[in-house]
């Protein structure tokens, strides 16, 4: 019986996951325009989502993609914009309360995070969007952080980066939606950020 070293071992296993990751990477279409679609994803990653590079345990890279909206419709929309953008098609998971949407693509990753921030302290919309692409943007970021106020009449936004609100207040006016900025709240766990709102 030959016995095989671990580095052996090691390196077979390398070789098949470097097969795998061509297969699964080969299909992905990269687009240099930006979509409405792309924006969409943009907003969502923004409001409810993370986009970060990590390694593993055996230090192999990942790059993981992840959104948690609470609706189903609104997670296969979502999905929807990323096979129409990207050809792939994240996987949706039932946590129960909510759901999220992931996968791991390198080139998707390195797309999206070529547009800006998505902290959600310095998030921003993306610059020079044209109207349809920024109508995806606004809508998506609202699926997200929005809420209806009754006892005010109006559609509530809440973020804790005042900046970016500032700047949704600004790109509504284009369409004729008057919005106001207030704030910052200091919410009851001082754990917690200072919240601002766009009315």
């Amino acid at each position: 019986m030959v016995k095989c070293s671990r580095e052996f071992y090691r390196k077979i296993s390398k070789i098949g996951l470097e097969k795998r990751w061509k297969k699964e990477h080969s299909k992905v279409r990269i687009k240099k325009k930006m979509s409405p679609e792309k924006a969409a994803i943009h907003a969502y990653l923004c409001g409810d989502g993370c986009i970060k590079a990590r390694a593993d345990n055996r230090g192999y890279p990942h790059h993981d993609i992840r959104i948690y909206p609470d609706n189903y419709e609104l997670a296969k929309t979502i999905v929807s914009f990323f096979q129409k953008e990207f050809n792939i098609e994240p996987k949706i998971r039932d946590l129960g309360n909510y759901f999220r949407i992931e996968i791991g693509n390198k080139p998707a990753f390195l797309n999206l995070i070529k547009i800006g921030y998505y902290n959600t302290y310095k998030w921003e919309i993306p610059r020079n969007l044209k109207r349809k692409s920024l109508i995806y943007w606004l809508r998506a970021f609202f699926d997200c952080e929005s809420c209806v106020d009754l006892n005010n009449n109006a559609i509530t936004l809440k973020s804790v980066n005042f900046e970016g609100l500032l700047e949704v207040n600004k790109k509504l006016k284009i369409f004729g939606i008057k919005s106001r900025v207030y704030g910052p709240y200091q919410p009851k766990n001082l754990q917690h950020s200072p919240m601002v709102s766009c009315l």
